[in-house]
């Protein structure tokens, strides 16, 4: 019997847990959760600034320590949005790029910052303000400035990267919030 529910588990059709029971279907996604609550008190500006702040560093970083898979990584990212045709794909593989940025550093708690800040960039207020903001000439300057930025890095140009990204988060605070 256990060795079918598991057999039935593994191929979806049911879930179990214990101590609640045995369930028909696929298991129900867990909600991301925000452990420290952030998105109940922060705001998008407040996200740019700290944006800002860590993320032209990683692209310093990420110049100088990135190995030839995070930087093919980037580049699919980057071909990745260049190829997409309506705002979700593009915001995707955007945030991709920018996570493989922050995932070349090496740095286990600038990844974590960074994946903290890039969750916040699920909340309602982020994406109705990214949708508003997002044309089609925008995402065409956005890849512009990333095609910068991933050259600079797989050139080795840590202090050109770091111009590069904050030069582009600039443009991305400007686009959202309005002259700042």
């Amino acid at each position: 019997m256990r060795k079918a529910l598991s057999v039935l588990e593994a191929e979806n059709l049911i879930w179990r847990h214990v101590g609640r029971g045995t369930f028909i279907g696929a298991r129900p996604k867990a909600e991301k959760k925000d452990p420290l609550m952030i998105a109940d008190f922060t705001n998008p500006a407040e996200i740019m600034e700290v944006r800002l702040v860590i993320e032209p560093k990683n692209a310093a970083i990420a110049a100088l320590k990135a190995t030839p898979d995070d930087i093919d990584r980037m580049k699919n990212a980057l071909a990745k949005s260049a190829a997409a045709t309506d705002s979700v794909s593009f915001e995707k593989w955007d945030g991709a790029l920018h996570e493989a940025i922050a995932t070349s550093t090496g740095n286990s708690l600038l990844i974590s910052f960074f994946k903290t800040l890039n969750s916040l960039r699920e909340n309602k207020i982020w994406g109705s303000l990214k949708e508003a903001s997002l044309n089609r000439e925008i995402k065409q300057a956005y890849y512009v400035q990333h095609q910068k930025l991933v050259s600079a890095i797989t050139d080795r140009k840590a202090l050109e990267a770091e111009q590069a990204m904050r030069s582009h988060l600039e443009d991305v605070q400007k686009n959202l919030l309005g002259s700042f």
